[in-house]
């Protein structure tokens, strides 16, 4: 399993990159920054496919697209005000670590 981890911040990607790392061994996990912009997220991928950990990689084997979580922190730093939203969001890092 090959994992490119993209965030705009450094901290989420660590400890999220260290997580998938204990969690799956043997596992190639690399952890990029970026932010939504498009001219940055095209070259984000850019990077991931030129990345010595990826290079040998067949990135298009399973004929289908990317599927990307956003919003994924929210679960883990929502108040009492938003619990409603955390249990809601709290779900979409389990569903992306199963379908890795």
């Amino acid at each position: 399993m090959a994992v490119a981890l993209l965030a705009r911040r450094q901290e989420g990607l660590k400890s999220a990159r260290s997580f998938l790392k204990e969690t799956s061994p043997g596992c190639v996990v690399e952890a990029f920054l970026t932010d939504t912009s498009l001219s940055n997220f095209e070259q984000a991928f850019q990077f991931i496919k030129s990345h010595s950990s990826f290079k040998d990689l067949k990135l298009k084997v399973a004929k289908k697209g990317t599927l990307i979580f956003t919003g994924t922190l929210g679960a883990s730093r929502c108040n009492a005000q938003h619990v409603a939203y955390g249990a809601g969001r709290s779900s979409v890092p389990q569903q992306a670590q199963t379908l890795a």
